[in-house]
């Protein structure tokens, strides 16, 4: 029997006080204190991945209809498979985003993979020479390669600051909806720059304060990058959550019977699980008893944690190339 998974007190509030520091475009004093930040993103995500069923949703989703034709074509009725499809058009926008038009030559890693769904899913549409996965979670990666890896498809446990590979090993980095948990975004530009051969691609998407935006703008000019494409994609992704916050979705169909439904609570703690799905980006708008009891336990979390709250403002895509 597998171990439960908890989180103590201290751990949400390391979590939520460090998402603060990242997502305001703020920076660490200390490696000690860069080390804590993800020791409680490991922490958290462990417990996440524990509660909530790996593979409703990898990110919050695209919703493109372009998109969508193309892996219907590569997959046709793809999502008939147990998913909405929206976290496979997010991961194949990405790739396609690279401009690569033949991929069989190709080394792709994914930093954040997560549980390895979005690889695997990639791996199904286009043939790629190899694809590689990194996640900080060991649990995460355990999952990915008891469930998905065969040859051409592995999964590492690794940090996105320290990348366990080589100068120039890599042909392509994609980095989907991860980098906002990361002490030090320009630590992982350089190991990007570094793992990448010259002329190597880096297809970046994530969603982003408006201070955590200025400090990446500032970043590039000194990143040794060339910055080839910026493309805001934040009406296309809030337009798959709201489809996903609808009452009769594949996503909240799934998620009953989770968090608390055995005592009749469900339909009050819902919108705490929907947060992690983009909930709050749209500024959904939840039943009154809801929304009475989520700003009540919000307000304690807040005040018992003197943490600010984060506002998210945009999803945008980069494309940049190893100079």
């Amino acid at each position: 029997m597998s171990k439960a998974v908890s989180l103590s007190r201290k751990q949400v509030e390391r979590f939520w006080r460090d998402m603060a520091v990242v997502n305001e475009g703020r920076e660490f004093e200390t490696d000690e204190q860069r080390q804590a930040c993800k020791e409680a993103v490991k922490a958290m995500y462990d417990f996440a991945g524990a509660q909530i069923r790996s593979g409703i949703a990898w990110n919050w989703g695209l919703d493109m209809p372009e998109i969508d034709r193309r892996i219907e074509a590569a997959i046709p009725s793809y999502k008939s498979a147990n998913t909405d499809g929206f976290s496979e058009q997010m991961y194949f926008f990405a790739l396609q985003a690279t401009g690569i038009t033949d991929f069989s030559q190709t080394r792709l890693l994914d930093v954040g993979c997560g549980f390895g769904q979005g690889l695997n899913f990639l791996s199904r549409t286009t043939p790629v020479g190899e694809m590689v996965g990194l996640d900080l979670c060991q649990n995460a990666i355990n999952y990915a390669n008891a469930r998905w890896a065969r040859p051409g498809l592995a999964f590492v446990c690794g940090d996105a600051e320290k990348m366990p590979f080589g100068d120039g090993e890599i042909d392509a980095v994609i980095n989907i909806e991860s980098s906002h948990t990361y002490p030090d975004f320009g630590r992982f530009l350089s190991e990007v720059r570094r793992v990448l051969r010259p002329g190597g691609i880096f297809s970046f998407v994530d969603v982003f304060t408006e201070e955590r935006c200025q400090r990446f703008d500032a970043m590039k000019a000194g990143s040794g990058f060339q910055w080839r494409q910026q493309t805001d994609i934040t009406a296309q992704v809030k337009s798959a959550i709201v489809k996903r916050l609808q009452p009769d979705s594949f996503l909240r169909t799934t998620l009953k019977g989770q968090g608390g439904s055995k005592f009749g609570l469900h339909n009050l703690t819902e919108p705490l699980l929907l947060v992690n799905y983009g909930a709050d980006f749209v500024d959904f708008r939840f039943s009154l008893a809801q929304r009475i009891f989520r700003s009540a336990v919000t307000r304690l979390l807040l005040r018992s944690m003197s943490a600010p709250e984060i506002k998210l403002t945009s999803y945008v895509h980069h494309l940049a190339v190893k100079t």
